[in-house]
């Protein structure tokens, strides 16, 4: 329950958020879906889960850094019988910069360091907080003026005990 208060908290604050974004200069939101592919040791305890998450840039027209922040939340179900599951709130700091941007397209790559929640309906499993970061790029693509369209996949390093937990966050979604 605790954990649905906090990502429903976060998803208002997110709107809250995107209807100020129009009214602001420099300030964009996006707001999508994601499937979190599970790589090295931690893809054999795991499936492919799902996941939403949101963003928040501020930048100055001229110049191609935005700084902002991602947030997000992953579930995984555990691989083998039963119905245990694993998930993840991911509140990142980023640096998003601009590859390559047109009015109606734009190539950029994000890096953001962190806090990742880890928890599990595994009996006897304590939930963890843990640092890590991510990194990836994206492209978006216009078709309203005043949305996009984007995708942008994150591969996300947690630090875990013994090995790191590591998984690629494939994201789909809209930017506003």
């Amino acid at each position: 329950m605790k954990k649905i208060s906090v990502l429903a908290s976060a998803l208002f604050l997110a709107a809250i958020f995107s209807c100020t974004a129009f009214a602001l200069p420099g300030v964009s939101f996006d707001a999508g879906v994601a499937m979190p592919i599970p790589t090295g040791s931690f893809s054999d305890a795991v499936e492919t889960g799902i996941g939403v998450g949101a963003d928040a840039f501020f930048g100055l027209p001229m110049i191609p850094i935005k700084v902002g922040g991602h947030v997000a939340y992953n579930r995984f179900d555990k691989k083998g019988s039963g119905s245990d599951t694993f998930s993840m709130i991911e509140i990142l700091p980023s640096v998003r910069y601009s590859i390559f941007s047109l009015p109606i397209a734009q190539l950029y790559a994000q890096l953001g360091v962190g806090y990742y929640y880890f928890g599990s309906s595994l009996s006897g499993f304590e939930s963890q907080n843990k640092l890590g970061f991510n990194i990836g790029a994206g492209v978006s693509a216009m078709f309203t003026p005043t949305m996009s369209f984007f995708a942008m996949p994150l591969y996300n390093i947690v630090t875990t005990e013994g090995d790191n937990s590591s998984y690629l966050s494939v994201n789909i979604g809209l930017k506003f």
